[in-house]
Formats: structure tokens, sequence, C-alpha cells
């Protein structure tokens, strides 16, 4: 079966928990309508009673959420079989209810359980989905509570009319006795659909979550790349959150990035209440009634209405994933918004004692059907958004304060309701319109867009992306794209980087490097093998090496210990760690009895040139005679390093590593890292220095930061491609960019910039743009044909110029 099939298909089954709520929300107007279950139960204080049936429900399912909080120990499935028991329980009170007090036990018991289902349900939706399907996927708890409460209405509507005024009991313990059904079959299956992966990698069973990974994402091969990289990322991510794991509902509020995020899962659920939906789906029928409308009628309404959900619904459906969060969340409120508005509009015009039966329609279309339609964006978001927002420390705790906030407004504005409604009619409607419209504006400013983020990466989103959302942008500093990951490791082929049996040898290593020189030992000899006893060097070397003898500037200690985990400041300081140990040890190496490698043999070569009567005209025809045979053109200055020569082979060692020397945006003062860079000097390029991709950042400090037992590919070097943007010349980067690690590496050119010539449109991929219109203009002048879309394309791209092109003169794109 296709995997996200596979996903989807377990996601529709535990979301017969929420499809159990939409049946009981349903269900209880056909109930209290009955006229033999008024006859039995409410022959006295109608109101009161009626009005606490509907509320026991609400109350117990914000103890049950409560509850849910402490249910962790238990799994996702093992919760979902203890809701559903608790709600069959409290449908078998209620079915065979013979008191008020024993249907009142039956309500609370039923909301306890629902409570529970319906803070599990997204919550375990979310934690087996891919990313790319998870909002639909997610979707599924506000999806199958529309069905139940479809199911409800019809079935309801079913029994009021065949047994209407027969006194048979059955008019209403039939429509709570089928909601056992579904409850009685999810707990009784659930346990042979797959736990929560990253629950069971949470609570010390990785093998059991890795099998489960393979079984959700790949048909259970464990190899599969995607599963190995989830796999790495979700241990990687819970081993953080051990540290900081909410065991109280209070240590939710500990840092300002759960605090963040309890704030807004409360507030989508609030908000879907005050949209007005919940005095909507309570009291609608009681307006009805005062419109003339039968109960009969009403109830056949609330079936037309329950249709237009779901068509609602489905349309929505396929929306989340593309359309995103924050637009269908932000439209859904304004839509609300409007309907109320209509709605006030109608019954102030019109009172329900008025006789006109086209503004009675209005209304009914226009405050239950139309709103139902808008609700189901804003509705659905406020399941999604909770879901996914937190970590796996925090999910169970956060999920469980939304949900209960969800039913304590709900409960709140059922009791309000019939005393607003009787005491200001119409004018009570102004509240939804207004909590609507700031519903809109809190989420426009406040809600980033979780569309397509993993949830490992909700970490970084509310930890370092602006409070404020509008105008603010937001770059993963450490999440990795797993398909991008899965891609490296399908590449790779799941190893984890070459062992040195392994390095290579041959001098085609070399010559990536340098141009050929005649005579040189590496081109001449054209080595198979490694230098007689380099590997057991390097092998002893690695072994007696001990990484606190390295020497680190002490700014850069300070700046790292003094960084905040998971920022982009952390990240960069940790590439520069990384990049200057990389180079000590390059530089050690060197540094070996002879190094690994036989310098003897470069400096016999180089002596020679030097002493050769050719010398001076081979040197002014560019040959260089360096000292050590591993250099980087650019980095040839061993006067200026403090370990002379050795530290070229160091910056050599770094550019073979990750595919150029690594360099800083130091920024005006110096000494910031505002971004990093890589100058290339492969033989093949442009000798330029370029930004890392937005993917190859992401995949790099994944591979930093993975665990040491659990090997990634190396996603090194890496490689320029027409993608990293912009490119800098090496020295206008330093003297008017910033751009560079340490001011001694590279010595500025005495030469002005005019004088100095450019090697390829590569390295300035506007020239090719500017030879493209220098040889249009000349077709244009010969009455040629001119491509004018191909002319204003090349233009916009004009404006986008590198910022150390031989156009440096104008930055508008004037190259003249």
């Amino acid at each position: 079966m296709i995997p996200k099939v596979y996903q989807f298909l377990v996601a529709l089954f535990a979301a017969f928990g929420s499809f159990l709520y939409g049946y009981d929300l349903g269900i209880i107007a056909s109930v209290v309508a009955s006229d033999s279950f008024a006859d039995k139960f409410l022959t006295k204080q109608a109101t009161t009673r009626s009005g606490t049936i509907v509320a026991l429900f609400t109350a117990g399912g914000f103890f049950g959420a409560f509850g849910a909080g402490f249910c962790d120990p238990l799994g996702r499935r093992g919760t979902l079989l203890l809701g559903s028991a608790l709600f069959l329980v409290g449908g078998i009170l209620q079915t065979a209810a013979e008191t008020v007090s024993m249907l009142y036990v039956g309500r609370l018991f039923a909301g306890f359980g629902i409570g529970i289902l319906v803070e599990i349900v997204p919550q375990f939706q979310a934690e087996i989905s891919h990313a790319n399907i998870r909002g639909i996927v997610t979707s599924l708890q506000q999806t199958m509570l529309g069905i139940g409460s479809l199911a409800a209405n019809w079935i309801g509507y079913g029994c009021f009319t065949h047994w209407a005024n027969t006194g048979i009991s059955a008019q209403w313990r039939l429509p709570l006795a089928l909601q056992m059904v579904p409850a009685i079959g999810l707990g009784a299956c659930i346990y042979l659909f797959p736990e929560s992966p990253r629950w069971l990698i949470d609570h010390d069973r990785p093998e059991d979550g890795l099998h489960t990974l393979a079984d959700l994402h790949a048909n259970g091969n464990i190899h599969d790349p995607y599963v190995q990289a989830e796999y790495e990322i979700i241990l990687s991510q819970i081993a953080d959150e051990h540290q900081n794991a909410a065991k109280t509902y209070t240590e939710l509020f500990r840092t300002r990035s759960n605090t963040r995020r309890i704030i807004l899962a409360c507030a989508c659920q609030a908000s879907a209440q005050m949209t007005g939906v919940s005095a909507i789906q309570y009291f609608s029928p009681a307006i009805f009634s005062q419109i003339g409308i039968s109960a009969h009628q009403t109830l056949l309404y609330q079936g037309i209405n329950s249709i237009l959900g779901e068509l609602a619904q489905a349309i929505f459906f396929f929306l989340i994933d593309r359309v995103g969060r924050r637009p269908l969340q932000i439209g859904g409120n304004l839509a609300c918004g409007v309907a109320f508005i209509i709605g006030a509009a109608l019954l102030a015009t019109y009172p329900p004692t008025s006789p006109n039966t086209a503004a009675h329609w209005a209304f009914i279309v226009a405050s239950t059907w139309l709103f139902n339609f808008c609700f189901c964006a804003s509705g659905t978001m406020s399941w999604i958004i909770p879901a996914e927002i937190f970590n796996t420390a925090t999910r169970v705790k956060g999920i469980s304060l939304a949900t209960m906030v969800s039913f304590a407004f709900n409960t709140m504005i059922g009791q309000v309701t019939p005393v607003a409604l009787a005491a200001i009619g119409w004018r009570y409607y102004i509240l939804f319109i207004v909590c609507d419209v700031t519903n809109a504006l809190f989420f426009y400013f406040f809600l980033p867009e979780t569309k397509g983020v993993t949830l490992e990466a909700m970490n970084d989103l509310f930890t370092n992306s602006p409070w404020v959302v509008p105008g603010s942008k937001w770059n993963p500093a450490m999440e990795v794209d797993v398909d991008r990951l899965a891609e490296i490791k399908q590449l790779g082929g799941g190893k984890g980087g070459l062992e040195l049996e392994e390095v290579p040898v041959e001098a085609d290593s070399f010559k990536d490097f340098h141009y050929y020189v005649e005579g040189h030992p590496v081109f001449e000899l054209n080595y198979k093998e490694l230098c007689e006893g380099s590997l057991e060097k390097v092998q002893k070397f690695r072994e007696e090496f001990d990484p606190t003898s390295m020497e680190f500037k002490s700014n850069l200690l300070k700046a790292f210990q003094a960084t905040n985990p998971s920022s982009s400041a952390y990240n960069l300081t940790l590439i520069e760690l990384v990049a200057v140990a990389c180079h000590q040890i390059a530089v050690y190496l060197f540094q070996l009895d002879d190094g690994s490698h036989k310098h003897s043999i470069h400096e016999k070569w180089a002596n020679k040139q030097l002493n050769d009567s050719n010398y001076e005209q081979n040197r002014l025809d560019g040959l260089v005679i360096p000292p050590t045979a591993f250099y980087h053109n650019n980095y040839n200055y061993p006067e200026r390093y403090p370990n002379g020569v050795a530290d070229m082979a160091g910056y050599w060692a770094e550019a073979k590593i990750f595919g150029g020397v690594v360099l800083f945006d130091r920024g005006e003062s110096g000494n910031e890292r505002k971004g990093v860079f890589l100058h290339r000097t492969r033989t093949a390029d442009p000798k330029t220095i370029y930004p890392p991709t937005t993917d190859q950042f992401e995949v790099l400090m994944k591979f930093l930061l993975s665990r040491p037992n659990f090997k990634l590919p190396s996603p090194l070097p890496i490689h320029a491609t027409e993608l990293n943007c912009w490119h800098y010349d090496p020295w206008d980067s330093m003297t008017r960019f910033h751009i560079f690690r340490d001011r001694y590496e590279r010595k500025p050119p005495k030469a002005p910039r005019s004088t100095r010539c450019v090697q390829s449109s590569h390295d300035w991929p506007e020239l090719q743009d500017k030879m493209f219109l220098i040889t249009q203009s000349m077709a244009q002048s010969r009455g040629e044909p001119v491509d004018e879309a191909a002319v204003a394309e090349a233009l916009e791209r004009m404006k986008q110029i590198t910022p150390s092109s031989p156009c440096w003169g104008n930055f508008e794109g004037d190259c003249t």
C-alpha cells in the first residue's frame, strides 16, 4: 500500500473518536425535542434540565481533557482506548436512563470520554503523518466531527418522525444507543493499528519506533532513506526535549517559546467557540421555534445544514496543505462575522413575531447554513494548529490545556446564550461579530504559517521567528527538510563518511585544485597509493589526539557560550568552531615528522624550479612555486600566518572538506557572524566566494548536530551551483563587504579594481545578460527582429546585480 494512503487510513480510523463527539453534539437536539423524552424527564424545570443536560457533557469534556494530560504513560492507543471505554459507559447510562440523575451521570461520563478523545486524536494523527499531508490528516478531526453530526441529525430526524406522538422511548433511546457502536469498534480495534513512533522513541523503545516509522512511511523497510532521516531527527529532538519536558501544566510557561505556543493553541480553541458556533448549534432550534417553524421542520433544516457543512469541509480538506493555515484561519473568522451581520440585521428588521416568511428563510440560510459553511475553515484550524505546534515534550499537556479551553468556552456559551437571547435578542449577535473581527486581527498579527513545517522544526519556528508576523521573515536555522535529507542519504548509500581505508589517493584529488604543471611530482608520478607510512601515522594520530589540546580564540569560545542553542548565531558559531578545528587538525597532521605526505618530494621539485635559469620568465608567465603542494591560490602568505606553511595546508584542507575556505560576514565591526560563505578554489570553478543555499545550510547543520552513534551521510563538500548567489570577488569581499575569517588570511590587491579582469560569466551571471543586451541592441540597429520578452527579462535580472561584479560602478544595473 502507498505509505501516505496507509497513514491516512490509520488517521481516519482514529478519527472515529471525533465522530463520537460530532454525533453527540448533533443527537442531543433531537433527543431533547422528542415528546417521549420530554414526558419522562422534562415535566419539571424543563429549561433548567435541558440546559444541564448540555452543560454536563461539555463540563465532562473539560475534565476529560485535563485528565488526558496525564495519560502519556498509556501511549496514544491506550489513551484512545480509555476515552472510548468512558464514552461507552456514558452511552450505556444514557440509553438505559430511568431517572434524570442517571441521565446526568451518563452525560458526565460521555463528556469525560470525549474530552480525552478530542485531545488525543489530532495529536496521534499529527505524529504518524508526513509533513506534506499533515494538514489533511489532522483535518480529519473536524471532518469526522461533521460526519458524526450529519449522521446524528438524520438518525434523530428519522427516529423523531417515526415515533412522534407514540410515547415509545425508542424515539430517544435508539439514537443514544447507536453512538455506542463506533465507540466499541474504536476501542476493540485500536491495537490493530500502529502506536505513534514518536511516543515509542520517547519512551525508550527506539527499535519499535524505527519499525513503526518504516511501516508508516516505507512499507516496513527500515533502511529506507526517509525512514532513517526521520528517525535520526526524532532521536535528536527528543534527546533535547527530555531536558525540558513539561511535567506539570505550569511548566508549559517556562520558556517564551512554549508560552507563545500555549497562547496560540488556546486562542485557536477559544476563538472557534467565540465565532458563535455553539450558540448556532445549541439554540437555533429555539429561534426557529419562535419564528413559527415546527420541531419536525427544524430537525430537517438541521440535517440539510450538516450536509452543507460536509460539502464545505470537503473543499477546505484539499485547501489546507495548499493555501496554508493563516489564510483559512483569518478568512474563516471574517466570513463567520459576515454571516452574523446578516443574521443580526434580519432579526433586527424582522423580529421572530414578524409574518415575513421570506425574511425568516433568509435568516435560516444566513445564520445557519452560510455560517456553518464558513466555520468549516476556522473550525478545522482550531484542531490542526494546536496538534502540530508543540514538541514531543509539551504536546500532551499543551493540547490538553487548549482542549480544556475549548470545553470551558463551550460551556460558558451554552449557559449564557439562552439568557442573553431572552434579554437582548438580536443584539447578542453583536458580541460574536466583534469577536470574529478581533479573532481575525489577532491571527493576522500573531499566527505564523506552519504549512509544511515538520513537527521537529516547530521549536526553531517559535523560538526564532518574530512574534509579530506581518513583514517578518523566518528561515529555519536548524531544521532539515526530511525529504531532502533522505535524498542525500540515498545518494550517500546510508554511509556516514569515508573510513581511513577508503580515502582517495589518486592524483585526481590534487588536480581538482591545481592546474597542470609540467614536471610537478604529483602529476608526473600520478599516485595510486598512499605515501609509505602515512596511513599508520594518521591512525596513530587519531588514537593519541586529545581534542582539548586545540586552541581557539577566546572571543570565539565566549561567543559560542553566549548563544542560545537553536538560534542562528549558535549555528554560525558552531560552523566556525568546526572549521577552525578542521584547520588545526590539518596543521597538526602537516607538522608530523615529515608530515603524512613526503614534504621532501615537493621541496626537491620546488628548489629545482627556483634554481632554474628560466624561473623568472616562468614567474612572469604565472607559475607559482609555493612552499607546499597543499595550498589554496588565495591563501599563500605563510609569513602572515601563525603556523606558517602549515596554515596554508590548513586552508587547503578546509577547501577540500567544506568545498571552500570557510568565511563569515563580519559586519562593520569586523567581529560579527552575520552569514557564512565558502571560498572555492577548484580548477573547474571560478574563484569566487558564495554562501550556501538554504537547503545546503540546513543539511549541514543537521549533520553537525546529529548524534555521534548515528552516522548521517556527510553533505560535504558543498559545491556551488547557479543557486548559490551572490558571488563575490575574493578581494572585494574583504575590502567592501567584510567577508573573511581572519584579516591576515589574504592581502588586498595593489592594483585598482578596474584593472583586474573578469574570469567568466559564471563568476558574475549578469554578464551573460549584458552580452545578450549588447547583441540585441546591435541586431536592432541592423533592422533585425529583437526578442522583446527576453530583453525585458534580462533587464529585470540586471536589477539583481551581483554586488562585486564589473558593473560595480552603478548598482542599478548600468554597466556602461
